[in-house]
């Protein structure tokens, strides 16, 4: 995440943290597509279930992405394997629809692990 300014003190540091999203068209996700996490937010959508989908690798410890997914609930999104998606669960990870999905990557273990699930 983009980091608006940054404090020091004698007790800690602290980051004022500023969330962009994919400005634009919603990407719409297929089969086997990658979902770009160098950006905060990244907006998408699927015009049904869609399977074998990647997330890029983070470029530093604690990056988090949001994949807000603004299709159909039922038009999961799910990854690919662990070792081809970059996620932690692998297939076992899906991302329904109507729900911001959150995830933080570990530089140790080279994968995004998912944190939370937003769902409206």
């Amino acid at each position: 995440m983009p980091v608006d300014k940054q404090t020091i003190s004698e007790i800690g540091q602290f980051d004022s943290l500023g969330l962009t999203q994919t400005p634009g068209t919603v990407v719409t996700i297929t089969n086997g597509n990658t979902i770009p996490t160098g950006i905060a937010v990244a907006r998408v959508t699927a015009g049904g279930a869609v399977t074998g989908v990647i997330l890029t690798p983070g470029v530093r410890a604690g990056q988090t992405v949001v994949i807000l997914h603004e299709g159909a609930a039922a038009n999961t999104i799910t990854m690919a394997a662990a070792g081809t998606s970059n996620v932690a669960a692998g297939a076992t990870n899906s991302c329904s629809g109507l729900a911001a999905h959150w995830y933080i990557w570990d530089s140790v273990t080279a994968l995004w692990y998912q944190v939370a699930v937003a769902v409206n």
